[in-house]
């Protein structure tokens, strides 16, 4: 659902999934009281590069 707004005071259960070179991220959001909501992103780029992003090593900093 495009443009909703909730408020969100938890993400979790995120799962990635490369495909054609993008990274789809499915996730969970909501307010653990009953508000949940699941979700979809695309990260354009690789898995490598998106975890890259999270856990840049030695050579990524040259």
């Amino acid at each position: 659902m495009t443009g909703y707004i909730a408020l969100s005071t938890c993400v979790a259960l995120v799962d990635l999934c490369e495909f054609n070179n993008d990274v789809i991220i499915y996730y969970s959001w909501g307010n653990q009281l009953g508000t949940e909501h699941l979700a979809e992103a695309v990260y354009r780029g690789t898995l490598q590069s998106f975890l890259r992003g999270f856990f840049p090593t030695r050579e990524d900093s040259d």
